[in-house]
């Protein structure tokens, strides 16, 4: 009877959501602002901070969907014409916030919104170095560093 109380405390279980959380926060950030690397230095950072780090979280939400996850996921096939530049045309383009495609398109895209939204936008939040996009003063990381504006 003794020993019982001696018993070690079995730790709660976390849920997907609470264990991507605490991985993004333990995701490092640029030495330097992203804005002022030069084009290697960000490359070489895609290539060994970012890619992996989203293609694992992109699998983890769809694996056949992301099998192939790569640069050209989300800079296109031809990467921009090498220079990899962001938005990318090749992704879906967005409708501001508010606007009544906007609300469209999030009753039919629920779930990989909803992955957007929690765990890709504040993993390259980090990743980059950005802060949180601030709507009053329009500065920060946005869907729009990504995705194209719709017209």
């Amino acid at each position: 009877m003794f020993l019982m109380g001696c018993a070690e405390a079995t730790p709660p279980v976390s849920s997907p959501a609470e264990v991507w959380r605490g991985r993004i926060a333990q995701l490092p950030s640029p030495t330097q602002p992203w804005e002022e690397m030069s084009q290697v230095a960000k490359q070489q950072w895609m290539g060994s901070e970012v890619m992996p780090f989203m293609r694992e979280l992109f699998q983890d939400h769809d694996e056949a969907r992301f099998e192939d996850f790569s640069c050209a996921t989300c800079h296109g096939a031809d990467m921009g014409g090498g220079s990899f530049a962001m938005p990318s045309a090749s992704l879906m383009a967005l409708h501001p916030t508010g606007t009544p495609e906007q609300h469209q398109m999030v009753r039919d895209h629920p779930e990989i919104l909803r992955l957007m939204f929690s765990r890709v936008v504040p993993a390259m939040e980090k990743l980059l170095g950005m802060p949180t996009y601030d709507d009053e003063t329009g500065t920060g990381f946005s869907c729009f560093h990504c995705h194209p504006q719709a017209e």
